[in-house]
């Protein structure tokens, strides 16, 4: 049995994800309507509080997707239904532009979460005694309808990183409930965009910093349509905000690497098709998000030569 995953652009207000059917719930609406797709008649059971929607494809031949309507008295909802199946590999599973900020992409990365490691990762290169904990924003936007993501390059006025391109965040504060809490009071403080416009899709794994007394925690959220040149900046912090399209940030032509060699060693991408050249902590968290928003769409591979020394070892 085959299923279909939905999302819809409209329906009673929100969208809808179609679950495993052992997972969903008995229509309790005795009325099934079908509609007709490439693929076959598909049934399309509705809950009695008509807000949940579920479809289960039964067609012999499998279509990637089908386009089709539902009319609610006057209203024309139009949907899009994307195959789904369980025995589907992470090589298969593939994002386009269009649909990277949709729903079932927000479900997709959210089940993904704790499986994409960054470079550095804690596990690989243990923090010190007395390590500080750090959150930032990695905020997901659009720039006149076409997937972004939010950037700021820091103050030359500032004691660390001064004139580098970051991510807005910063030390996890005793007021914070948790580290979304943190990355979110930041950007407001830094970038002035206020927590109310963010739908946090959740935290990735955290990465370190090069010393080791710092793991930063990033925090991924969408805020939708956005104009830089709205924003009130902290100047004291952040001497710019700018955006980089998803779909440059993607291009392997623009994308570089500089190795680090100390035992046990890592390399780092360099992005280079924006404004600013984005590398270090950044890029490092760059990779990790683009790797679990944008699979197919991103697929650099970054190659590591590690050191004699750790080569020595291993031997």
């Amino acid at each position: 049995m085959n299923f279909t995953r939905l999302y819809a652009s409209c329906f009673f207000g929100r969208s809808v994800i179609l679950q495993q059917e052992a997972k969903c719930p008995f229509f309790k609406s005795p009325s099934k309507r079908y509609f007709q797709t490439s693929g076959g008649n598909v049934p399309l059971g509705l809950t009695k509080d008509k807000q949940d929607v579920v479809i289960r494809d039964n067609a012999s031949e499998p279509c990637s997707r089908a386009k089709f309507s539902i009319h609610h008295g006057q209203r024309i909802c139009q949907y899009e239904s994307v195959r789904f199946s369980s025995s589907v590999s992470d090589k298969k599973d593939t994002v386009s532009l269009e649909d990277i900020f949709s729903t079932w992409n927000q479900h997709r990365v959210q089940s993904k979460l704790k499986s994409v490691k960054p470079i550095r990762s804690i596990e690989q290169f243990p923090p010190r005694k007395n390590t500080k904990s750090s959150a930032v924003l990695v905020p997901l936007c659009t720039v006149n309808k076409e997937p972004s993501i939010v950037f700021t390059l820091r103050s030359s006025s500032v004691r660390k990183h001064r004139g580098e391109v970051s991510f807005p965040g910063g030390n996890v504060d005793k007021r914070d409930k948790n580290v979304v809490d943190t990355a979110l009071r930041e950007t407001f403080e830094e970038i002035g965009i206020h927590p109310r416009y963010f739908h946090v899709w959740g935290v990735m794994q955290p990465t370190i910093n090069k010393a080791g007394s710092n793991v930063i925690h990033p925090v991924l959220a969408f805020c939708g349509e956005i104009d830089v040149r709205t924003l009130t900046i902290n100047l004291d912090e952040v001497e710019e905000v700018f955006t980089c399209r998803i779909q440059d940030l993607c291009d392997k032509r623009q994308i570089k690497s500089t190795q680090f060699r100390t035992d046990p060693g890592y390399t780092l991408p360099v992005y280079l098709g924006g404004v600013h050249k984005i590398w270090g902590l950044s890029s490092i968290i760059l990779h990790q998000t683009l790797k679990l928003i944008a699979p197919g769409l991103y697929t650099y591979e970054l190659k590591h030569i590690p050191p004699i020394n750790s080569i020595k070892k291993v031997k």
